[in-house]
């Protein structure tokens, strides 16, 4: 398992830190539960010292060189344009696998994986804006909000007319050197959907979050028609953004009942009292069998992809391999 903490490893200062509440959090909670369920568990820093700890605790099978276990990361990163994507990189360099809820390219940033769902046909309130220019063709209503696209934890900030959009991205791109995330002011209920899976989508008893932390009803009171649409929604936002293994994503249900995908995330989902654990325990999941499924699913998805390299190299040769008679007929 990677975690945050606090080091000092880095080549250099360049980028914003991941804010220090990450470093504090603790993660004993899913290692217990992964001890719990029979799984040998050491917490490694996402840090310079990273790639050494993945070859001294995963060393990979000395005879077929396939991966020597599973990581877990619960990082995000140290510094940095796409920190979230740091780790997924070094563990693959050191032949390990990772559950990863969505590709490294996409790692960045939630609102940004739904503006991905947005270009894939479904409503989103999210789209990029790249410079001050492009603040002029963002086709969302005002009032928006609007940060940096690889920053998901800063401030938003809320403008209700193009004058004022233009002059926050000239801002934001001065400060941060990145493009702009420009995200429609959605109100509505506010609903989780907590998906696990691959190949066949779980979606986990939908939760609705009230004015307080403390306030989630689940399941949601959602009537049949409107909580299938739902689901279907963010069946299609978790395909379309790329997800693998699990993931939550977040919705606002418009006035008419349409959802509307604001935000898909992988980090910082396992509280205790958060919307994907109180999800999977309506659902019948104890928190240790919610941690072995994760884990599961990651490692049936590279299990697959492992026979399909083995078994491709098989079928190329029985395609050009010509039999011994075949060869003396053509020869005569």
């Amino acid at each position: 398992m990677v975690r945050n903490q606090e080091s000092p490893g880095v080549v250099g200062r360049l980028g914003t830190p991941a804010p220090a509440r990450y470093r504090k959090l603790s993660v004993q909670r899913p290692v217990d539960a992964l001890r719990d369920q029979g799984f040998k568990v050491k917490v490694l820093k996402a840090s310079m010292t990273l790639l050494r700890a993945l070859a001294d605790f995963l060393p990979p099978d000395p005879r077929r060189g396939t991966p020597g276990g599973i990581v877990l990361n619960l990082a995000t990163g140290v510094q940095g344009e796409g920190r979230l994507s740091h780790v997924r990189p070094c563990s693959r360099w050191r032949g390990s696998r990772t559950p990863a809820p969505v590709p490294s390219r996409l790692a960045p940033g939630g609102p940004a994986r739904a503006a991905d769902a947005a270009r894939a046909g479904l409503r989103s309130r999210a789209a990029l804006a790249g410079d001050h220019r492009s603040g002029e063709t963002v086709d969302l209503e005002f009032p928006v909000s609007v940060r940096p696209r690889f920053e998901p934890d800063a401030a938003r900030i809320v403008v209700r007319n193009r004058k004022t959009l233009r002059a926050a991205v000239r801002e934001i791109r001065r400060h941060y050197a990145q493009p702009t995330l420009v995200e429609q002011v959605v109100r509505g209920r506010r609903i989780h959907a907590s998906l696990l899976g691959n190949g066949t989508i779980e979606c986990l008893p939908l939760v609705e979050s009230g004015e307080t932390e403390e306030g989630k009803t689940c399941p949601a009171i959602i009537d049949d028609l409107h909580a299938e649409r739902l689901r279907e929604s963010v069946r299609k936002a978790y395909a379309a953004a790329g997800c693998r293994d699990y993931a939550r994503i977040d919705v606002r249900l418009s006035t008419f009942g349409e959802p509307v995908v604001v935000e898909i995330r992988w980090v910082d989902i396992f509280e205790r009292r958060g919307a994907f654990v109180r999800a999977a325990a309506e659902a019948g999941y104890t928190f240790p069998m919610l941690m072995r499924r994760i884990v599961d699913e990651a490692a049936k998805r590279y299990l697959a992809a492992a026979i399909a390299r083995t078994a491709r190299p098989a079928i190329e040769n029985e395609a050009t391999v010509v039999p011994l008679a075949e060869r003396r007929v053509a020869a005569e």
